[in-house]
């Protein structure tokens, strides 16, 4: 399968010199338009939630290139934020649901940037001739951690959420990228190749204790840290397919949760853990599912032509004990149907 998010870090330094892409150009930055929010809609199979609140970030290329769209949680909707002729991917939003941190190539190399939720003061973080990519915010919404490959190998770097402060945080002399916080911003999961395939380690914040938690020789990739922090979502290949797993935070309990035939993967959590979201090649392109935590029901919520990657739910619970009481049990893992190839 092309263009697997998981494997990020190299479609990127490969499309580093995509660059326009027949989009109007720096007149489209100019006529740049908040999200159109509506007062009241149906979402049916989504009770309890805020639609005025309740957004899913993701990026597509479905206007030529990639940009940055938004999206109410039942699939409606969807709004281009980035409008720019440049490729825009990758996007994480802050713990206050204020900003995305995004990845772009607009200023000719892949850099991280900021913008506010509505798409408005787009700004370059980290501003250097290498590749800068695949951000992901810290909870307390201080710092942002990255891949980048300014050291000639891949590393993940922190900042601070100015773009100061830069720290480096693996040197193992391999590909190490996919950074994603604990709940708590204590430890930090991502992927390597330092052991030869693509695994998912985890390490201290400041980079310390630095443990494989995955091994297998399929790669392992998109991992995301559950909003309760027991569980780790990933997807991988090891069942021949690309599909999405969970385990335990110290890779012990591993499940396959998609069990189908078709490519899903980059999954991410909704905030109350109750939910995951996910991209499956099922009708031939990458469209948007969300599914239950525990693999069932899975709904899609785009349904376009073209590929849709890297959804990131946005922060609803200020605090993981104010969704407790909303999730039933998630991980009881159910039997699902697997569908029949024609």
């Amino acid at each position: 399968m092309k263009a697997l998010k998981s494997a990020a870090a190299t479609l990127a330094l490969a499309a580093l010199a995509a660059g326009s892409t027949g989009h109007p150009a720096e007149a489209a930055l100019a006529t740049v338009e908040p999200p159109y929010l509506p007062g009241a809609v149906e979402t049916s199979g989504f009770q309890g939630v805020d639609p005025l609140r309740d957004r899913i970030s993701f990026y597509s290329n479905r206007e030529g290139n990639n940009e940055i769209y938004t999206m109410n949680i039942d699939g409606s909707n969807q709004v281009n934020l980035t409008r720019h002729y440049s490729q825009d991917r990758s996007p994480d939003w802050s713990p206050d649901a204020g900003k995305i941190a995004f990845y772009s190539n607009r200023d000719f190399n892949f850099d991280v940037y900021i913008m506010d939720a509505d798409g408005a003061r787009q700004t370059n973080l980290t501003r250097h001739p290498n590749a800068d990519i695949l951000p992901a915010w810290s909870p307390d919404g201080t710092k942002i951690a990255f891949f980048s490959n300014r050291t000639g190998m891949g590393d993940i770097y922190v900042m601070n959420a100015d773009g100061t402060g830069l720290q480096r945080l693996t040197t193992s002399g391999a590909e190490d990228n996919s950074p994603a916080w604990s709940p708590d911003g204590n430890r930090i999961v991502f992927t390597s190749r330092r052991d030869g395939n693509q695994e998912i380690y985890i390490m201290d914040a400041d980079g310390g204790n630095q443990t494989r938690l995955t091994n297998n020789d399929a790669r392992d990739g998109s991992p995301s840290w559950s909003p309760l922090g027991d569980k780790i979502a990933f997807d991988s290949r090891r069942d021949i397919n690309q599909e999405i797993y969970l385990m335990d935070t110290d890779g012990s309990g591993l499940v396959n949760i998609t069990r189908n035939i078709y490519d899903q993967f980059h999954p991410d959590w909704s905030p109350d853990g109750s939910r995951i979201t996910y991209t499956s090649n099922e009708t031939g392109f990458g469209d948007i599912y969300v599914m239950n935590a525990n693999g069932s029901n899975p709904e899609r919520l785009t349904d376009n032509p073209t590929w849709d990657f890297h959804s990131d739910w946005s922060p609803l619970c200020t605090r993981v004990s104010m969704c407790v009481d909303k999730i039933p049990d998630p991980y009881q893992i159910s039997p699902r149907p697997v569908p029949q190839a024609d």
